[in-house]
């Protein structure tokens, strides 16, 4: 993944951070259940399987979903980060926040969804 790719996952993980009710990581992972069908239903499970395939007892939450995201295509990719704004704007999380998102990447929108 690219390193402005990492810098939206920042910046959605900082909206992300003070409204955990309506973004916590199962229903992050459960949204991109939708577009990646063999994920097992339950976050948990997956959790396991991960850290059986890697042979570890640890893993964060957080790089186990930044490991699905990477694995998308350019398009859906662009799905999901426009239904997470929707979806800030609609929970009502820090404007400043959903608006610095929204410069970066209307200002990377080129390197970021164009091939």
């Amino acid at each position: 993944m690219t390193e402005k790719w990492e810098k939206v996952l920042e910046l959605v993980s900082e909206i992300n951070k003070n409204n955990f009710e309506d973004f916590n990581d199962n229903i992050v992972y459960h949204y991109f259940r939708r577009f990646k069908k063999e994920l097992p239903f339950s976050f948990e499970r997956h959790l396991e399987n991960t850290k059986k395939e890697k042979n570890t007892s640890f893993l964060k939450r957080r790089d186990v979903l930044r490991k699905i995201f990477s694995d998308f295509s350019l398009e859906t990719r662009e799905d999901i980060v426009n239904y997470f704004l929707y979806k800030f704007h609609k929970c009502k999380v820090s404007k400043k926040r959903i608006l610095k998102l929204e410069e970066f990447l209307e200002s990377n929108r080129e390197e970021l969804f164009e091939k």
